[in-house]
């Protein structure tokens, strides 16, 4: 199962970003300049559990610099369900999790 958001922050505000996932249990897997990787979940969990978010997650977080003090942020969730039914309540606990990445970039 797959998201994707797409928002624009101001550039001093990328740092939120590994805080945000860190306090959500993610682990950071990878760190580049524009890019970052997390992990969460294992795989022997998925079938035992009716959570999505104790299924095995990776999300991709990208950064392209725009014009002036702005940087573009995709996050790609890709979230191995294991051809469980996902109901959409499981569906929109992802969905809230990235409004709650945008929002906590906003704020100061």
């Amino acid at each position: 199962m797959n998201f994707r958001k797409t928002f624009e922050i101001e550039r001093e505000r990328i740092d939120k970003i590994p805080a945000f996932f860190r306090g959500r249990g993610y682990k950071l897997e990878k760190s580049l300049p524009n890019n970052y990787t997390f992990k969460r979940g294992a795989g022997w969990i998925a079938p035992l559990t009716s959570d999505i978010k104790s299924c095995p997650t990776r999300v991709e977080v990208i950064l392209t610099e725009r014009e002036g003090n702005t940087v573009q942020v995709l996050v790609l969730y890709d979230i191995e369900t294991m051809g469980m039914v996902v109901p959409r309540s499981q569906q929109e606990k992802i969905r809230a999790e990235l409004d709650s990445l945008y929002v906590s970039t906003k704020t100061k």
